[in-house]
């Protein structure tokens, strides 16, 4: 877990989304621009709102505000999220590479294209 200073440094390298119930938050997304990418990091939905398209909206969302100069977006996940990779893959993220963590957590980078309107 981060410490408070290493959260707050996170925090302030791009944009957070967060999804709230009442007074409780129930997802969040962060957005940070490193040149023409939009990183889409930390997408977390909590385990009762699973499964309801939170995740698909913050997604969304955080893909939406990346400024003009975004032409695409990238992100990473457990090899081993199946649940993960499904979200992704059916909003339009394909696997670019695929790299061994340890002997059984392989870490996955996704991207797809900024689609233009």
């Amino acid at each position: 877990m981060d410490d408070p200073a290493a959260t707050a440094a996170r925090l302030q390298r791009g944009i957070v989304l967060k999804a709230v119930a009442g007074t409780r938050i129930v997802g969040s997304v962060q957005l940070v621009v490193d040149d023409a990418v939009g990183l889409i990091e930390r997408l977390i939905v909590a385990p009762d709102w699973q499964g309801r398209g939170l995740g698909t909206r913050l997604l969304r969302a955080a893909e939406q505000i990346a400024p003009a100069e975004v032409t695409s977006y990238a992100l990473t996940t457990g090899g081993r999220s199946e649940r993960n990779l499904a979200l992704y893959r059916k909003a339009g993220y394909r696997e670019l590479s695929r790299e061994a963590q340890t002997p059984k957590v392989d870490l996955v980078l996704l991207g797809k294209r900024r689609r233009r309107k």
